[in-house]
């Protein structure tokens, strides 16, 4: 079987950190990863023809529309549609597999784009709507994403093995609401050049000097590292993974760190390391075909190395 193929439809520029979360879940999760394939229009090779036949076509090679809504509505074409609501309407009209996730609770709906809210009306319509469902973080979406994909997989025979299961719900639960606040008080330049480059070399097989400056951000985003508001911020995660003094903003703090050799099965090494800058991202990254940061407040005195 070919790998099922999931259209990711939302704005992009509002909903940019939902539609790499969804990229991070498929690439993340080793069953996923070998039965499913996101598509979303910024990851499409360029082309000739305009954006709009770009998009459709890749929509009508997909099995699965996924629609994120948010709060804008997106900027209307010709027609006096968004390209989110112009790419749902070629969806329906193609009588494809149709899943919606709503950002927010109805509490603020009233915060929604007039557009959006008609759009949004449309969607839930009793008779002729869509299935939906809302989120308010994107560790929730991920995890009913997934629920959503392992359903249609099964239809088809395919199922995770135990391991495979056991992997997907720890990378998932691995990423606390700690790991993945924003730091509004910090900017990017917050980290070290040296280490985001040294750790994304090391993530991705890449060589350091053949990465530049927007794969390292789209890769640290990917990992929940750094995240996008009305400018670039550091997550907790990534301010204490790779800050340039991490104890200008918490005093103390643990650092756990997942390391898994292989690819049958997982051999986990776990270090906890207090108060440390992390210099020891190129020996253990160099030799790490799986590796995750977890990061934790400390409240009680440790020791400065436990394994």
């Amino acid at each position: 079987m070919e790998k099922l193929r999931i259209f990711v439809s939302s704005v992009q520029k509002e909903l940019e950190n939902e539609r790499i979360a969804i990229t991070e879940l498929v690439s993340s999760d080793p069953f996923l990863d070998r039965h499913v394939k996101t598509i979303l229009f910024e990851d499409l090779p360029a082309s000739a023809s305009s954006t709009e036949a770009v998009y459709l076509m890749a929509l009508r090679s997909s099995d699965i529309y996924i629609g994120i809504l948010g709060f804008k509505y997106g900027r209307k074409g010709p027609d006096g549609l968004s390209a989110t609501h112009r790419e749902y309407a070629e969806a329906k009209r193609l009588g494809m597999l149709t899943f919606f996730f709503v950002k927010g609770d109805n509490s603020q709906d009233a915060r929604r784009d007039e557009e959006m809210k008609a759009l949004f009306y449309e969607i839930r319509d009793e008779q002729h709507g869509q299935v939906y469902k809302r989120f308010t973080h994107y560790q929730s979406l991920k995890s009913s994403v997934r629920d959503v994909l392992l359903i249609e997989l099964g239809k088809e025979g395919f199922r995770p093995t135990s391991e495979e299961t056991a992997i997907a719900e720890k990378t998932i639960a691995q990423s606390s609401d700690f790991d993945s606040r924003l730091i509004e008080r910090a900017d990017i330049t917050e980290l070290d050049k040296v280490l985001c480059r040294r750790f994304v070399a090391a993530s991705t097989g890449i060589p350091e000097n053949d990465l530049g400056e927007g794969s390292i951000q789209k890769t640290l985003m990917n990992r929940g590292l750094i995240w996008q508001n009305d400018a670039i911020h550091p997550t907790a995660a990534g301010l204490l993974l790779l800050g340039k003094n991490p104890e200008a903003f918490f005093l103390r703090f643990a650092l756990q760190l997942m390391h898994s050799e292989g690819k049958n099965g997982v051999n986990p090494l776990i270090a906890r390391i207090y108060g440390m800058p992390c210099l020891w991202l190129s020996s253990v990254h160099s030799n790490s075909s799986n590796a995750t940061c977890v990061t934790q407040p400390e409240s009680k005195a440790s020791p400065r190395w436990k394994s």
